[in-house]
């Protein structure tokens, strides 16, 4: 009988919960321990957060450069079929768009909703809008009906875009970006092709026309403001300077 209840009392003994502080059940935690873990997380936070959004930024830098591109090539696409780069305005009025981020969009990859049963595309006449009805349902376009389908150019299609009637291609930060051709007759970009905010400072233009001379695709980057001049920068070279060195995304390099 004494050996059985020695047993007994050993199992008891081995199944009791400890507590690290007496008169506790269990083994949990303090409020001090909990405020101290909070701390601790908090300030890792502080720590990793700052590097996480940094990250992030250049991740979407890398992803608008990429678009800057992916366009840029849609244009040199476009050249070798038109031999000229798209326009940033509606000289000839046959898109009826204003705005040269607007115009990029249709001529690289033709909307892909249009239905080919409605009025003939646009003519030498300039009936019809090229936005309206290009003669051809799904991206690419015609000029004339049942005349050859251009584009999409570069892969164009695919990019992001504002959505809408007169979509515009956007950069990772949910920018517009701007395109401008070259006016040759008039040895400048215009800036009036591009007229919805942001937009850059007009000395902007003859900075970059001292480096390119055929189009321009601008991003204004990740702060949404592109790079502006102070009265020390009176000189295209020291503008230039300072769009390279500013957080604008461009196709300068």
């Amino acid at each position: 009988m004494l050996w059985q209840v020695q047993l007994i009392m050993k199992n008891q003994t081995n199944n009791r919960t400890f507590s690290r502080y007496p008169g506790k059940a269990g083994g949990g935690f303090t409020l001090v321990e909990v405020l101290v873990v909070i701390a601790i997380i908090i300030l890792l936070v502080g720590i990793i957060g700052p590097s996480i959004h940094k990250g992030m930024k250049v991740v979407k830098m890398r992803q608008t450069e990429s678009a800057i591109n992916m366009i840029a090539d849609g244009c040199q696409q476009y050249q070798s079929d038109f031999d000229d780069y798209p326009p940033s305005d509606d000289a000839n009025s046959d898109m009826d768009l204003t705005q040269g981020s607007q115009i990029i969009v249709l001529l690289l990859t033709g909307y892909p909703d249009d239905d080919p049963n409605d009025a003939a595309p646009r003519t030498s006449s300039g009936t019809g809008f090229l936005k309206d009805d290009d003669g051809k349902t799904g991206f690419g376009f015609r000029t004339v009906k049942r005349g050859r389908v251009y584009g999409p150019y570069g892969g164009a299609e695919n990019l992001q875009t504002s959505g809408g009637d007169t979509p515009a291609f956007r950069d990772a930060f949910d920018n517009d970006i701007l395109y401008y051709r070259y006016h040759e007759n008039d040895d400048e970009y215009k800036a009036a092709h591009n007229t919805t905010a942001p937009v850059p400072d007009p000395n902007y233009f003859a900075a970059c026309a001292t480096v390119r001379t055929d189009f321009l695709l601008l991003s204004p980057g990740p702060d949404e403001v592109f790079a502006t001049f102070e009265a020390s920068d009176n000189t295209d070279a020291k503008r230039l300077e300072k769009i390279k060195d500013s957080d604008d995304i461009t196709n300068l390099n």
